[in-house]
């Protein structure tokens, strides 16, 4: 595997193809369904150049070193765009520790700060009765002052003071804006009441970007461009 090069006269890529590489890496899209949309996108073949096309057509995405290969090509594709926020590499349900390292740990607080609060959810907690194993802070629905991506977020009152960031679309957070009280069956699914929230699957941020793993060779330099 080499690097990923986009043909001369392209100067970035467009935002629907950078939106798909960035579910692909982070986790949020199946391989399957990401190999499928690499042969039948054709405009891939005009933004790349040919060696470069067939670094992504060629792999076999049955194979995980592959896929792995292929996921850090990918990524450092996308490094080479000066980054404004970290929403881009967050999963869609993210979990965050932000108290690592010191580099890390302002990254992260610097990126908390970029989110606006739009709503506060005051039942929307784990304070018992609800749950009693962990203590949450009322949940929040925020938007990046970046990018505008809207997230609902919860942190957690415990020993690793954790985060919890539930990506939302704009559908998705206008309909919560328009029906504030919760639980509410109007609220997409995945949130709709307490129980739906706790079988959410939460990505740690941390493991995928900072501890060893196919993406560890990159993350500081990411962190680098970045702030």
């Amino acid at each position: 595997m080499t690097e990923l090069y986009l043909n001369y006269e392209m100067i970035q890529l467009p935002l629907a193809i950078k939106s798909i590489f960035w579910q692909f890496v982070r986790g949020d899209m199946l391989t399957n369904d990401f190999e499928q949309w690499v042969y039948s996108n054709k405009e891939l073949e005009l933004l790349f150049e040919k060696n470069s096309y067939l670094e992504l057509i060629m792999p076999d995405y049955q194979d995980s070193e592959e896929i792995r290969k292929v996921k850090l090509m990918i990524y450092g594709l996308l490094l080479k765009e000066k980054q404004i926020c970290l929403c881009a590499t967050f999963p869609n349900n993210t979990l965050l520790y932000p108290f690592t390292d010191e580099m890390v740990r302002n990254i992260l607080l610097n990126q908390i700060g970029l989110f606006k609060l739009i709503l506060t959810i005051d039942n929307f907690s784990g304070k018992s009765p609800i749950h009693q194993s962990r203590w949450y802070q009322p949940a929040k629905v925020c938007q990046c002052n970046e990018c505008s991506q809207y997230w609902v977020i919860l942190f957690e009152e415990s020993e690793g003071a954790d985060y919890y960031l539930i990506r939302l679309s704009e559908k998705e957070a206008a309909n919560i804006i328009q029906n504030p009280t919760w639980p509410n069956e109007q609220w997409p699914i995945k949130i709709k009441n307490w129980h739906t929230f706790l079988g959410l699957n939460f990505q740690s941020w941390n493991n995928l970007y900072i501890k060893p793993n196919y993406l560890n060779n990159h993350i500081y330099e990411f962190l680098k461009i970045y702030h």
